[in-house]
């Protein structure tokens, strides 16, 4: 998905700091689990929400609950999402951490490579 990007960036513009981020990319932790997603989702398979619960047993004969835990299980995926009311906010910010210093190097890159205003006329 990403390497034909990479390979066409290098070649063209191999000293650009949009190409060093493209290069990046790939290789952070979120980039590789939102490909995993993506990969697996994409192919019609869903997700399943799986709840864990820890529970301590007392001597009164009562139980306190240790943990619980809520995820949303994707068949094939490395890890589950954790499932809970942060669960989009946490994926956007991740996207977004991932988009902001491409989103800065692409700005610079635009900047950089503006064609040659033609010289006023004269007339």
């Amino acid at each position: 998905m990403l390497t034909s990007t990479q390979k066409a960036f290098t070649a063209a513009f191999p000293l650009a700091t949009i190409t060093a981020k493209l290069m990046n990319l790939d290789k952070k932790q979120w980039f590789t689990t939102l490909d995993e997603y993506r990969n697996i989702l994409a192919h019609r398979l869903s997700g399943r929400p799986s709840s864990n619960s820890s529970y301590t047993s007392e001597l009164d004969g009562t139980f306190t609950q240790d943990s619980h835990q809520e995820t949303w299980y994707i068949p094939g995926a490395a890890t589950p999402l954790n499932f809970d009311k942060e669960m989009l906010q946490r994926c956007l910010d991740e996207i977004t951490a991932l988009l902001i210093p491409l989103v800065s190097a692409a700005r610079e890159f635009a900047e950089e490579h503006q064609p040659k205003a033609a010289p006023k006329s004269t007339r």
